[in-house]
């Protein structure tokens, strides 16, 4: 459905095969990343961020949703991130890393906070962590602390499910960071009850939180001195300081 990026949503290719718009237009890729839905988020090595493939949910970025947008095509800023970096709007910029989930993607900025686009209501509930989960972004919106409601600022890492995403938050740079989620947490992959500062371990309840905030261990604490972090379609993966690994699922 156009996740290769080669203008087509007719044929299968057996081979790799080149992403010719890059190449026509003198683009250099960066880095590149896609979720385990049909769609691909790529940055470029002016800091531009691209994306194509399945738009059902605006994903791509484009202002448009419910289509298959079949070659690269450069993501907006939209009006909250725009006016984030003080522009009058055009195409987002200043990125540092960008990540593809199932419906979702994201851009870590080069201030450290979060953009984010795409599924946010449904089983994707929250999943933008914008603090709304009415209504899909088909332009990156940021994502916001739950405890201060301001952009969530030093992101390092990002990582998004099916329902779910987590980013590492290290705000001095320490290489030491605290864990993050936000979204639809069915059987317990937010790490924690949805708006509180404890964890109940009680995973058969579905919570949804549509803001950033931290993990918690079953004790209410947070889970933090952590160097990286991941995540599958229902678990996430967080490894601390002392080599040691935490789930949630």
């Amino acid at each position: 459905i156009g996740s290769l990026g080669v203008g087509s949503t007719n044929a299968t290719e057996h081979a790799p095969k080149l992403v010719q718009y890059f190449a026509t237009n003198n683009i250099t890729i960066r880095q590149i990343n896609s979720g385990s839905g049909a769609h691909f988020v790529a940055l470029d090595c002016n800091l531009n961020v691209w994306s194509w493939g399945d738009n059902t949910n605006g994903q791509v970025g484009n202002n448009t949703s419910g289509n298959v947008v079949i070659t690269p095509t450069q993501v907006l800023a939209g009006s909250v991130v725009g006016a984030h970096f003080k522009s009058t709007g055009g195409f987002l910029t200043n990125a540092k890393v960008v990540y593809a989930g199932t419906s979702n993607s994201y851009a870590i900025l080069d201030d450290g906070t979060l953009a984010a686009w795409g599924a946010n209501t449904g089983n994707q509930a929250g999943q933008l962590g914008n603090g709304s989960s009415t209504a899909n972004s088909s332009t990156p919106v940021l994502v916001i602390d739950g405890s201060t409601n301001l952009p969530l600022k030093g992101v390092t890492e990002v990582f998004a499910g099916d329902n779910v995403t987590y980013a590492l938050v290290d705000p001095t740079n320490s290489g030491l960071g605290t864990v993050y989620s936000w979204g639809y947490g069915a059987t317990g992959t937010l790490g924690r009850d949805a708006t509180t500062a404890t964890n109940s371990n009680n995973f058969g309840t579905v919570v949804q939180d549509s803001y950033a905030r931290p993990v918690r261990f079953a004790d209410g604490s947070t889970l933090s001195n952590i160097v990286s972090i991941s995540a599958g379609d229902v678990f996430g993966i967080a490894l601390d300081n002392q080599g040691y690994r935490s789930e949630e699922r």
